[in-house]
């Protein structure tokens, strides 16, 4: 039976130095999901730093891989498709006819992005998945290296500079030493980037995600999740010293590297190197949007782009699950005391646990908890760090189950308040679902009063007809997260 899709997706064909990329989204608006997502390696820039042309069997492959993704998109349908194409086609003499060639075997036409114009675009797919960035984001693809100064997410100077990681490769191969002095006397040029203060670096691109991911192995890292991955200075210069002593057959050995980008991975270690000592930075954190994120962002009223992500993410794929659109707002307040007791979760935090609060009503009752934390814990959700994933995992865990009985990995994350404070605030969840089922009016009627480890409903007359049993566990487990919660206060 034919069904309608219920968003209107859109498209986006990506032609870098080193890959072709097709990415469909659901629809354009701020939490934006992937639905289909698929690369193919082309090297277009490969041979530009010797003939200054692009090679031709990497346009051959290109070209069928570009026509086969223009196939895709319009069968899915999308309801817009956008191409661009960046440094390899921006620097090649033979890429202006090799873009007219696809245009005219598409019929798509194919907009050349400059380097400044990358750089912006590159820093909102920042803006697109993190909350109010603070940094210095770079871009490091083939081709070129773009880095955009962010200021609580608003845009200022940025450069687009020739030293992709296939450039490099070409000029110095793992010269370190040559290197360092290549990429530093480009970053020398740009007194803006050694006169302001960046407290973090917001690292783009295949290559950085390689590099952050072979991190992750080594570190033994309990959360699989690039996106938001940190990585303190200090740990990137022990990481570096280790990783220069590999010669490329022990490079291309290591677990998590792809054959194709082990012989890049040197440049684009002392790259990111390089620019983390030039600009003083403290932490680098992986940013899975670029400027195909951008590009559709860009697209968006000044008010969508300025919601919260996660909320976005929480009011976009949720609404199906929720008792009211009046009740996530409606259990925030009623939690307030609740959260008091634990500051140290931020607002945003704790409303966007309230939407999500319901979503696994619909789940057999022996598999709503382990559903609830997987669905946080894997979803494409952007604009919380790591422990704030996992403390809303926990949250969302305790909302379906007052005791916990999971082992993962990914709790060694958290402290013990954060463990108490996702707790207290799960069981809350609870409690106010079974007094009110989930409407608006009844949880109005209750009232919690606190103490240091206890907590009072009233009226206690009306909260005696409901299930005995069940609230008594949710009140313990509460009883026993404000005690944890106070013993650390003290």
């Amino acid at each position: 039976m034919p069904f309608s899709l219920v968003h209107a997706p859109v498209g986006v064909i990506d032609i870098g130095s080193n890959s072709v990329r097709l990415v469909v989204y659901d629809a354009l608006k701020r939490h934006m999901r992937p639905i289909f997502n698929e690369k193919m390696l082309c090297g277009l820039g490969s041979e530009i730093g010797q003939t200054g042309r692009l090679p031709e069997k990497g346009k051959q492959v290109a070209l069928a891989c570009f026509a086969r993704y223009v196939r895709i998109a319009r069968a899915l349908p999308v309801t817009a498709l956008h191409a661009i194409a960046t440094a390899a086609l921006r620097d090649a003499e033979d890429g202006p006819a090799f873009l007219k060639q696809l245009e005219e075997e598409t019929g798509v036409t194919v907009q050349l992005i400059s380097g400044d114009e990358e750089a912006r675009l590159a820093a909102l797919g920042v803006q697109a998945t993190l909350f109010a960035p603070d940094g210095l984001a770079g871009d490091l693809g083939g081709g070129s290296l773009e880095l955009t100064a962010m200021k609580h997410g608003a845009i200022g100077e940025r450069v687009s500079l020739p030293l992709g990681v296939l450039r490099l490769w070409q000029q110095a191969g793992n010269d370190v030493s040559k290197l360092r002095r290549h990429i530093g006397e480009a970053l020398e040029e740009l007194p803006w980037l050694a006169r302001d203060r960046y407290p973090e670096f917001y690292a783009i691109g295949g290559s950085f995600r390689t590099l952050a991911r072979i991190h992750m192995r080594r570190a033994n890292y309990p959360l699989k999740l690039l996106h938001q991955y940190h990585i303190p200075r200090r740990e990137l210069k022990k990481f570096a010293d280790d990783m220069l002593r590999l010669n490329l057959h022990a490079l291309a050995s290591l677990k998590g590297m792809p054959a194709e980008r082990a012989h890049m991975f040197i440049p684009s270690l002392v790259a990111l190197q390089t620019v983390i000592e030039h600009a003083d930075i403290d932490e680098v954190v992986v940013c899975a949007g670029g400027i195909r994120e951008g590009l559709l962002f860009d697209q968006l009223p000044s008010a969508v782009q300025a919601q919260d992500p996660v909320q976005a993410f929480v009011e976009d794929i949720l609404p199906e699950y929720r008792t009211s659109s009046e009740y996530p707002e409606a259990l925030c307040q009623w939690l307030g005391p609740l959260r008091e007791r634990a500051p140290e979760v931020p607002l945003r935090l704790a409303r966007a646990f309230c939407y999500l609060s319901d979503a696994a009503i619909g789940m057999h009752p022996e598999t709503r908890a382990q559903w609830a934390f997987d669905l946080v814990l894997y979803s494409s959700l952007n604009g919380i760090t790591h422990r704030q994933r996992v403390w809303l995992a926990l949250a969302m865990y305790h909302r379906y189950r007052a005791k916990l009985k999971l082992d993962h990995p990914s709790l060694g994350l958290l402290s013990e308040a954060e463990l108490a404070s996702a707790r207290l605030l799960g069981c809350g969840a609870a409690l106010a679902y079974l007094l009110s089922g989930g409407a608006v009016g009844l949880l109005s009627e209750f009232e919690m009063a606190l103490s240091e480890d206890r907590i009072t409903l009233k009226p206690e007359g009306e909260v005696r007809i409901t299930d005995a049993e069940a609230r008594e566990k949710l009140i313990e487990g509460l009883g026993e997260s404000l005690r944890a919660l106070s013993s650390r206060a003290r």
